[in-house]
């Protein structure tokens, strides 16, 4: 997964876009695949000058893509804060599967999420365990034998010079 934050400067594209190939081959361009990422992780609806700035295509180009995406019902026209012409994905599945596998992301709606979750975390209640109470029981793990070295890996070690198990190596 790759993660490209933008800023709100009208700049041009800076660091190009990385996209998964796979992914550009399921949807046919890599322009397409990078609109529909921008769009689905997105907290408001996007105009298409922002859709090209953060996938680094150019707006025409973008322009293009997002009316053959709603031409083909996968994403629809929003009104923005400002009453621009936005574009959202209007496939849930859709947007799920781009939001694990492309993450392209607006730096304003990147900082609001880190914000909230920062924000439920610190809200929560926080619980202490002591944990010296609790004493280790070799008995306890089912398969000891996965996590006991054998003593032929120990006598290489130790003859290498490195950390051999806490049990002495056997003399070679």
């Amino acid at each position: 997964m790759w993660i490209v934050l933008w800023g709100d400067w009208p700049l041009t594209a800076l660091m190009p876009t990385k996209i998964d190939p796979s992914v550009v081959a399921l949807f046919g361009s890599r322009t397409r695949a990078a609109t529909l990422g921008a769009l689905a992780n997105a907290g408001q609806p996007l105009t298409a000058y922002r859709v090209a700035k953060m996938t680094g295509t150019q707006v025409i180009k973008a322009i293009t893509e997002l009316r053959r995406l709603e031409k083909a019902g996968v994403v629809a026209t929003a009104p923005t804060g400002r009453g621009r012409t936005g574009w959202v994905l209007s496939d849930r599945s859709l947007q799920d599967f781009f939001r694990r596998r492309v993450r392209i992301v607006w730096s304003a709606d990147f900082e609001r999420e880190v914000d909230r979750r920062v924000g439920r975390r610190t809200s929560s209640r926080q619980v202490r365990i002591d944990l010296s109470r609790f004493v280790p029981s070799p008995d306890a793990v089912p398969n000891r034998s996965e996590f006991t070295r054998s003593l032929v890996k120990d006598r290489i070690l130790a003859r290498a010079g490195l950390r051999t198990s806490r049990r002495t190596p056997p003399s070679s």
